[in-house]
């Protein structure tokens, strides 16, 4: 089961988010709702989500700077940016701040369809890569140990 949270300062438009979701017949729950940036932080701080979608304009904390506090403090979870701003600077800077995807509104099945498994084709590679990295990391270990502890050349 994937654990999102929505953010969003339009009490309509996270009903119809949520419903949205609950329509793709997913293994998706909506754990948490926030109007805000600010509000989605500091739940955060004690609860986990995987998955964190997120109105990219808002009042208080928008959702560019709730992505950058999200990386900041190291949050686990993946965030996605929701807008009604079909706007290249604001997709670029979701990207280069570390956002997985972005969606428009109004966001239909297919879209979270699709959004769900893009972050499970990441959330596959991430843990192949670490699984590899483990592997690599292991086998230098064993190098090392075998040549006495010392590492030649």
């Amino acid at each position: 089961m994937v654990d999102v949270m929505l953010v969003e300062d339009e009490k309509w438009v996270r009903v119809a988010l949520r419903k949205v979701i609950e329509r793709s017949g997913l293994p998706i729950q909506v754990v948490h709702e926030a109007a805000d940036g600010l509000a989605a932080l500091d739940w955060l701080r004690s609860h986990e989500v995987d998955l964190v979608l997120t109105d990219i304009r808002m009042p208080v904390m928008d959702g560019i700077t709730l992505l950058k506090e999200i990386r900041k403090y190291g949050y686990k979870c993946d965030v996605v940016i929701v807008s009604g701003h079909d706007d290249f600077t604001y997709a670029r800077d979701a990207i280069r701040h570390g956002a997985i995807d972005y969606l428009l509104k109004p966001v239909e099945v297919e879209h979270i369809e699709s959004c769900i498994a893009h972050w499970q084709e990441i959330r596959r590679g991430v843990g192949a890569y670490k699984h590899d990295e483990k592997l690599l990391s292991g086998h230098v270990m064993n190098i090392v140990y075998n040549q006495g502890g010392r590492v030649q050349a």
